[in-house]
């Protein structure tokens, strides 16, 4: 099995930058609200689109 190079699934990289864009421009304009929310949806995105490692289990007698 190969190597991965990223914990989070390639699917989810738009809604995580864009959650981020969002936290920045909250941030640039002093919005902190907007920044929170931004904030928030990057990292529950990057939560719900984690890739860990996992092992298939062996099956017993089969």
């Amino acid at each position: 099995m190969p190597a991965r190079a990223w914990p989070i699934a390639r699917e989810g990289f738009p809604f995580i930058v864009s959650g981020a864009a969002v936290a920045g421009f909250g941030w640039a304009v002093a919005a902190a609200p907007l920044a929170v929310v931004g904030s928030a949806w990057a990292v529950a995105c990057a939560f719900f689109f984690r890739n860990p490692s996992r092992a298939v289990p062996a099956i017993i007698g089969g």
